[in-house]
């Protein structure tokens, strides 16, 4: 049984000198705001307030109880922040147990969410490390780390340059110049020549439900991870995912915990602005 408030500052100074494409394959971020001012030296010094309960019956594999988890951030002119945003999250889930059984059955919610503010040198832009991502083994297993939610797409120039079509008025080649006029929605271009990278959001909604039963097997059998995957956008789609405004998926996990097996299903949806580059 453990109850925390904690009440901190954070104080850094940071500065990224690269190049607009180590931004966006590495960093994710693509709009030229962002961009710019994460190549100078910029402060980011946020309040924040956390707040912890736990009530469960153990911290690795619960059967009763719950467990509580609150975050406020707030970065403004009063803790000398360039970056000034207020962020809130919530991570919050219970546990229940059918009485005299190994049967467990738990519900897991995440909310956030978080606002640039409009002041400051560094008016409206938002940190990447301060957006919200969702997708991989602590979110939603069966999608790639960060993978669950609003992306853009790269591809290895060599492949641009030999399968793409030639558009407004000039010929694709691979040089700066030229380079604008390569079609990426070119047919001949196959998905998996692109790789996509995550933004961010300024929002989340991620809930689990869980359902953990025993099998009828020797203890100390081992018991592989079993994953199954279904986001509700197909893959055709995968090349119009820039901009929009969110994405809902569904994953369901067979997984070994505490020598029983576990159900979950995990439906989420992560929303985040437009990003023009």
């Amino acid at each position: 049984m453990k109850t925390l408030l904690i009440c901190h500052e954070d104080d850094e100074l940071n500065r990224v000198h690269a190049s607009d494409t180590y931004f966006c394959v590495n960093y994710g971020v693509c709009d030229t705001l962002t961009i710019g001012t994460l190549r100078t030296h910029q402060s980011l010094s946020p309040l924040t307030l956390t707040g912890f309960i736990d009530r469960s019956d153990s911290p690795f594999s619960p059967t009763k109880g719950y467990v509580g988890r609150v975050d406020f951030e707030s970065a403004s002119a009063y803790t000398y922040s360039d970056y000034r945003y207020n962020r809130a999250f919530i991570d919050a889930a219970v546990y229940g147990h059918r009485s005299g059984t190994a049967h467990v059955y738990s519900a897991h919610v995440r909310l956030g969410v978080v606002k640039a503010l409009s002041s400051g040198p560094d008016a409206g832009v938002l940190h990447p490390r301060k957006r919200f991502y969702a997708g991989g083994a602590n979110s939603v297993r069966g999608y790639a780390e960060s993978q669950l939610g609003p992306r853009i797409l790269t591809i290895d120039v060599d492949s641009l340059i030999k399968g793409a079509a030639s558009v407004g008025g000039g010929r694709c080649l691979p040089t700066i110049d030229a380079i604008k006029f390569c079609d990426p929605n070119t047919s001949a271009l196959p998905d998996d020549h692109f790789t996509p990278q995550p933004l961010g959001g300024t929002s989340l909604i991620e809930a689990s439900l869980e359902y953990r039963f025993p099998l009828p097997l020797p203890s100390r059998r081992p018991l592989r991870l079993l994953t199954s995957c279904t986001p509700y956008r197909r893959r055709r789609a995968l090349r119009r995912l820039a901009g929009r405004p969110g994405e809902l998926g569904q994953s369901f996990d067979l997984f070994e915990s505490r020598g029983h097996p576990s159900l979950r299903q995990t439906l989420v949806q992560l929303r985040s602005p437009t990003f023009e580059a």
